[in-house]
């Protein structure tokens, strides 16, 4: 039996002729997906774990660049955070904050008029990674696509179970379509991102809103 060599530089390692050798090891990524769904995956520090598992399982095909995997399995998240300061229209920053409102928002997303967008998690983004690893056969870049379809997959397994598979829009058409619908039959779905932003708003500890308003007191009787 021939030992599998990955190799970025030679022209016929393709996803394509990955995908077999990804197949043989499917029995782990069932098992990691299953697990993933009793961790509560759509934590981070879980896509981290799962993440690692299965990027550990993959070092036979992917070699080095199995760690490629597991950085794009975790760091497609980062979509994540864009969203958050897009919905606070760029004026606030946090990390922290961020993590906290799609905890809230999660709690919504069985709201009939609810529908969210992931821009690195699109089918757009993923075929676009395919084709560039196609035309490039560059074995890191395959990689990525590989640790970023893993995270979606994983996603859409925990979403399926929590009953809210079809809440999140996959394509940036489907997201535009769907959410120009909802607004033709009288909803505002906007509206529970802003009620949600709101809610993070009390949640702020004491301290740090009175740390806020002696900011604004101190901004006060500067223009004073």
């Amino acid at each position: 039996m021939s030992k599998i060599v990955p190799n970025s530089h030679n022209k016929n390692w393709t996803i394509v002729n990955t995908l077999p050798k990804l197949v043989h090891y499917s029995h782990d990524l069932k098992f990691i997906c299953s697990v993933a769904i009793l961790l509560n995956v759509m934590k981070a520090r879980y896509h981290a774990m799962t993440g690692a598992v299965a990027a550990s399982a993959l070092i036979p095909v992917l070699g080095v660049n199995s760690a490629v995997f597991w950085v794009a399995s975790i760091l497609i998240d980062g979509d994540h955070y864009i969203d958050y300061v897009y919905r606070c229209r760029f004026r606030d920053f946090s990390i922290k904050r961020m993590f906290r409102f799609h905890e809230l928002l999660f709690k919504e997303v069985k709201a009939r008029h609810f529908l969210s967008l992931n821009l690195l998690h699109t089918v757009e983004v993923l075929i676009f990674l395919y084709i560039a690893g196609e035309i490039t056969s560059w074995l890191w870049l395959q990689a990525i696509f590989w640790g970023m379809l893993f995270h979606v997959a994983t996603d859409l397994v925990y979403m399926y179970v929590k009953g809210s598979l079809f809440r999140r829009a996959l394509s940036i058409v489907e997201y535009a379509v769907r959410w120009d619908n909802i607004k033709r039959h009288g909803c505002r779905p906007e509206e529970i991102y802003s009620s949600v932003l709101a809610q993070l708003a009390v949640t702020v500890k004491p301290s740090q809103k009175k740390a806020g308003m002696l900011t604004k007191n101190d901004s006060n009787e500067n223009l004073q």
